[in-house]
């Protein structure tokens, strides 16, 4: 079957199968070069028809279905528009409920991110408020529970920064361009706070985990930015 290059048989296909779930024939659809040009230009309908797909349900579940979902939208960041993939899953991240759905998106938004010239300030900016607004939203309570879906949600929280942080080495080190800096360290600061903060920190005898990831965070801040204080510029830098 041939798509048109504009056309809606394309997203329509990939839908289709995705509800027959039929991953395979999605997967070889994506994969397809004479399809390059819709999925160039078919992101912004695509990522969501995927991202359905990106639940803890269908990962317990459906784990054939999940991956497949998973290494179509890893395809899409890939090679689709940056510029407008970037956009839809900051959306996705904002809007969703689900950590699974969260964590998968956070690395192919990586890649994304890394296909866009480093000086967009912006872009950079717009990811990490997006993972800061879906951080935001988890319940403060303490209990046992949601102190343990933070420490996972923290653990690839940081490992996003992880590969950020080289990434923009060059704008970090240099003393011309002191924005790059500010951004990445506000956002790692606010991670200290909601939901982080208001949890036991405390060091009795042995470190927590949660601890533990507190300091790995004061670590990047330092490792980022000697002045954490700059922060306090960053109403100047963002505005």
């Amino acid at each position: 079957m041939d798509f048109s290059p504009y056309g809606s048989d394309f997203l329509n296909e990939i839908r289709s199968s995705l509800e027959n779930h039929n991953v395979a024939h999605a997967v070889a659809i994506i994969n397809d070069n004479r399809y390059f040009e819709n999925l160039k230009n078919n992101c912004w309908d695509l990522v969501p028809v995927i991202t359905k797909y990106l639940s803890s349900d269908y990962e317990n579940d459906k784990l054939e279905v999940f991956k497949g979902c998973e290494e179509l939208l890893n395809k899409i960041a890939e090679n689709s528009n940056p510029e407008e993939a970037l956009l839809q899953f900051i959306e996705e991240i904002e809007e969703s409920e689900d950590d699974t759905k969260f964590v998968t998106i956070l690395f192919p938004m990586l890649k994304v991110l890394q296909r866009i010239p480093k000086n967009r300030l912006n872009s950079l900016a717009w990811c990490l408020n997006a993972i800061q607004t879906y951080l935001n939203k988890i319940e403060t309570s303490g209990n046992e529970k949601m102190v343990f879906r933070t420490e996972l949600l923290y653990h690839d929280v940081l490992r996003f920064y992880d590969i950020l942080i080289p990434y923009y080495s060059v704008k970090l080190n240099s003393s011309t361009n002191k924005n790059f800096p500010l951004v990445i360290c506000k956002y790692l600061i606010e991670l200290l706070g909601r939901p982080l903060g208001f949890l036991n920190l405390t060091f009795v005898e042995i470190k927590s985990r949660i601890r533990k990831i507190a300091e790995n965070i004061v670590e990047k801040v330092l490792l980022v930015c000697a002045d954490p204080f700059i922060y306090l510029e960053m109403e100047k830098v963002i505005s």
